[in-house]
């Protein structure tokens, strides 16, 4: 399930600031659309308590990395986004961010879940701190691919004497790391051919495009999605695609199994779940004037300082903190995570969790650096757990055409990516 933030006035993405944004990427990287196609080896299978040709760690170290981003799925945004409603917005590290405000601003004769019209920030926008004017987020990749520096669109450059012509816009860069559709993917006949064989199962099929950085520019791609539905998939894990010299791949794999080549019933420690890739961020607005009832105090500003009140740039107020809205009769500012009991909550008044059982017996890891050409379709080949890659280089033509198309698909206005 998502990570669920209940705030009042805590800025929305101030911890994004840490890994630095997406718009240093220089505009002359390289681009490539990458097919990756991740399957599992069902013929190596033993019976259980039988002996294995390979010896597997029998506590492998699974983590995730700290700094990670994610595969957009435009299906799974609009989704996302029609089930909670609220401002969406996909963040530089594949993100979905939907904040929802709950708790109409009486006077602004907004319904729950949306935003007044004072302080409603733009599409595509987080919303503001209080007490600070909506910023409008850069747009990433909004440069020409090649060439030389153009003139802007609408300009005119000489076509010979006495004549000019409009120069046209660019075309715009998609958004990267976004599912294209599968008439993109040229390994279907492949993956089709695995599985009629009946000796292996697709676990991830996917294409993107994206530029790629050296190493220290680049950020691992979480595959599954084990931290919203926490639960464990067959397939955890992510890829690490770079530039040095040549094209690299890093897997950092696992393969989630019931452990028939184990004998007796030991099971190892279930492995972490993935960073969360949908957050929904609940921001509540309240009329501290209502609230207060009978309460008083020498002046207005005064009294909202002594409260922890702030107001919003609307002229409306917040409850800044846990301690005032518990002294208002509002809600206290509460960030919880499934399987924790936010504090101050006590566990008479605290839902019971049931902290989700592990489902398997064992996990297989595959972690290797392979050197890949672009063109070329690779294997990273293991007894169990097996990646089929492929690099394709793409022109800029072919770029803007997908930006349209992602666009579309995301809902979005062409050339107005807000994120890489």
């Amino acid at each position: 399930m998502p990570t669920l933030t209940v705030k009042l006035i805590t800025p929305a993405l101030a911890a994004l600031a840490l890994l630095g944004s997406a718009t240093g990427l220089a505009q002359d990287q390289r681009w490539f659309r990458v097919e990756v196609l991740v399957f599992a080896n069902e013929s190596t299978a033993q019976p259980a308590g039988a002996g294995s040709p390979e010896q597997w760690d029998p506590t492998p170290t699974l983590a995730y990395p700290t700094a990670s981003r994610f595969l957009v799925d435009p299906a799974q945004v609009v989704g996302n986004r029609d089930e909670f409603g609220g401002e969406s917005i996909i963040d530089e590290y594949g993100r979905q961010i939907i904040t929802v405000l709950t708790g109409p601003v009486p006077g602004e004769g907004a319904a729950p879940g949306q935003w007044p019209a004072a302080t409603a920030p733009a599409s595509g926008q987080a919303a503001p701190a209080p007490g600070t004017a909506p910023a409008p987020l850069k747009p990433v990749y909004s440069e020409p691919v090649t060439g030389s520096p153009q003139p802007a669109a609408g300009e005119t450059t000489a076509a010979g004497p006495g004549v000019s012509l409009p120069v046209a816009a660019p075309p715009s860069l998609p958004r990267p790391f976004v599912l294209l559709p599968r008439s993109y993917q040229e390994l279907s006949g492949k993956a089709a051919l695995m599985q009629r064989s009946g000796r292996y199962s697709l676990l991830f099929h996917e294409t993107w495009v994206q530029p790629v950085a050296a190493e220290a520019s680049s950020l691992p791609i979480v595959l599954d999605r084990s931290g919203d539905t926490r639960q464990w998939p067959r397939l955890q894990g992510t890829i690490k695609l770079y530039l040095s010299r040549y094209l690299q791949v890093e897997t950092n794999l696992w393969l989630n199994t019931a452990g028939e080549y184990l004998p007796g019933t030991w099971r190892m420690p279930a492995p972490p779940f993935g960073p969360p890739s949908l957050v929904i961020e609940e921001e509540q607005v309240i009329d501290v004037a209502s609230a207060m009832g009978d309460m008083t105090a020498a002046s207005p500003t005064d009294g909202a300082a002594e409260a922890g009140v702030e107001a919003d740039p609307a002229g409306n107020t917040a409850v800044a903190g846990t301690a005032a809205g518990a002294a208002t009769g509002g809600a206290a500012a509460v960030t919880g995570i499934e399987g924790e009991v936010p504090e101050g909550m006590g566990a008479e008044t605290a839902e019971e969790v049931v902290a989700p059982v592990y489902p398997y017996r064992h996990a297989v890891l595959l972690q290797q650096t392979r050197r890949m050409r672009s063109g070329e379709i690779h294997y990273i080949d293991h007894p169990m757990l097996g990646m089929i890659i492929k690099f394709t280089a793409v022109t800029a033509e072919q770029l803007g055409a997908i930006a349209v198309e992602e666009a579309s698909a995301l809902g979005e206005v062409p050339g107005a990516s807000q994120g890489g």
